[in-house]
């Protein structure tokens, strides 16, 4: 009997440590929102600005780097971003909008991006999308 009570009281310590952590805080993080002003009003440039939103949340490991290329997009290279934008994927996978709404794919596939880098992108592709 004691023995039963002691691997009981065992398997049930064992489950509550393991589960410490399942908050949905804790397993969902909140996106990461990148520090910078939302200055649109300027010429938008492929290298300083649209570059480091791409490379945290498009071209990571697993989604649009060289070695994924989910969906046979890489996103790594100006080439490549350049021509998601020519087949119209690149601004209605980032607005959430288009002919796959509701779909996977939507991106990010962490959640989205923020309204300011949003403004950003969509600026550069309406002005030419062009490699400065």
């Amino acid at each position: 009997m004691k023995k039963s009570i002691l691997v009981a009281a065992s398997f049930i310590a064992i489950l509550v440590a393991g589960c410490y952590k399942d908050k949905y805080e804790v397993l969902h993080p909140a996106p990461k929102v990148v520090n910078q002003v939302c200055d649109t009003a300027k010429t938008i440039s492929f290298a300083t600005d649209v570059t480091p939103i791409i490379n945290v949340s498009c071209a990571i490991s697993g989604c649009h780097d060289a070695a994924s290329g989910a969906g046979g997009i890489t996103l790594t290279t100006y080439k490549g971003v350049h021509s998601t934008v020519l087949s119209g994927q690149l601004l209605p996978a980032i607005n959430h909008s288009g002919p796959n709404s509701g779909t996977s794919y939507w991106m990010p596939v962490t959640g989205s991006l923020s309204s300011c880098e949003i403004a950003i992108i969509t600026k550069w592709v309406n002005n030419g999308a062009a490699n400065n």
